[in-house]
């Protein structure tokens, strides 16, 4: 049975389980992890440009006559019935739900928000594969950038390097994050600026391919590190190696997130946790969720997760995979310069800042 096959057949115990006639799949997540197709234009929107209908027994993809075509050769896995309306029809999406529904109750993507969530945190082998192909094109994105920069270039010049090497490998950098100099520890979230690269920089992507979210963050200095970044930078490591090692079948996510403050505490940045998120689980959304220390789910096999703990200036982010043995790194290249950090009996290897 096909990835697509597979997961119609998952909505269509949602439902029976609703006892309804039809679930409208209107969101962009959805339409990805169903499809592995891009459903937009503006990726800004969290709405697909077209619908899928799934009843009991048939499939239909909805959508107007500007994109239908495009859908049908290149988004879609498989062929599936089309009901196609006048882009200029304000009632014509409705009119085909009910050409199919009539009456009919059928609820929407968006009222079974967290039950269809729940669907997407499990990976399939396919959605693994890929992921591998696209995290290896993601870390080399971002380490050949902090390579290929030099001192004078702009952060928005940085960026534009970053993007290119995205896009010429068909992922889609939807956040490019560079902070150079006092902006990297001023600003969690450094949108590029004007501001020109003195000595350090700090670059990071969060891209998509086949709807899948991938994130990884490097850092760069031109000259000696200064001991104040370095020792940030130690501390950053070992938070991070904490939640790769803890990331565990099994565990909640509340216990990772605790294991990872006492970490921070013992390197003397008890508080540092506060000021930016530290990630969470992955794959079809760039963050199916953001961590805390209270959440009670519990981590399973085959899914992804993208923890980006960071302290004044410097971060360390990369994807990874959760499989019953160990853990899989998938953004990491084997071509930046790694430190090993130790964490409860585990060596873990993470990206150093590269020297220059």
């Amino acid at each position: 049975m096909s990835v697509f096959s597979a997961r119609i057949d998952m909505l269509r115990r949602l439902i029976n389980e609703y006892s309804i006639d039809g679930l409208l799949i209107t969101q962009q997540v959805n339409f990805s992890w169903l499809t592995g197709g891009r459903a937009y234009i503006n990726g800004n929107s969290e709405a697909s440009i077209a619908q899928i209908l799934v009843t009991k027994n048939r499939t239909f993809l909805i959508t107007n006559n500007i994109e239908a075509q495009r859908l049908l050769d290149e988004e879609l896995p498989e062929v599936i019935e089309v009901l196609e309306y006048d882009w200029h029809d304000p009632g014509g999406r409705d009119r085909c739900i009910y050409s199919v529904l009539g009456n009919k109750k059928f609820m929407t993507d968006v009222q079974l928000k967290s039950q269809i969530a729940s669907l997407r945190y499990t990976l399939s082998d396919e959605d693994i594969e890929k992921y591998r192909i696209i995290g290896k094109l993601a870390g080399r994105a971002v380490e050949e950038t902090c390579r290929q920069i030099l001192p004078g270039m702009s952060e928005w010049e940085i960026s534009a390097i970053l993007c290119k090497k995205c896009l010429d490998n068909g992922l889609e950098p939807f956040v490019h994050l560079v902070g150079t100099d006092q902006r990297a520890e001023k600003y969690r979230h450094p949108l590029p600026t004007e501001k020109k690269l003195d000595k350090y920089a700090l670059v990071a992507v969060n891209a998509m391919k086949y709807g899948l979210w991938v994130s990884a963050t490097r850092l760069v200095c031109f000259g000696k590190v200064p001991d104040d970044i370095k020792r940030r930078f130690e501390a950053v490591v070992k938070v991070d190696a904490c939640f790769i090692a803890s990331t565990r079948p099994g565990n909640t996510i509340g216990q990772v997130f605790r294991k990872a403050m006492e970490v921070y505490e013992s390197t003397g940045y008890k508080d540092q946790w506060k000021y930016h998120h530290q990630g969470g689980l992955t794959g079809y959304s760039s963050r199916e969720y953001k961590a805390s220390p209270d959440m009670d789910i519990i981590i399973g096999v085959n899914q992804a997760f993208a923890w980006n703990p960071s302290i004044i200036g410097t971060k360390s982010e990369d994807t990874i995979l959760v499989h019953e043995g160990e853990n899989e790194i998938i953004t990491q290249t084997g071509e930046y310069p790694l430190i090993e950090v130790d964490y409860d009996g585990h060596k873990i290897l993470r990206p150093d800042i590269l020297v220059r």
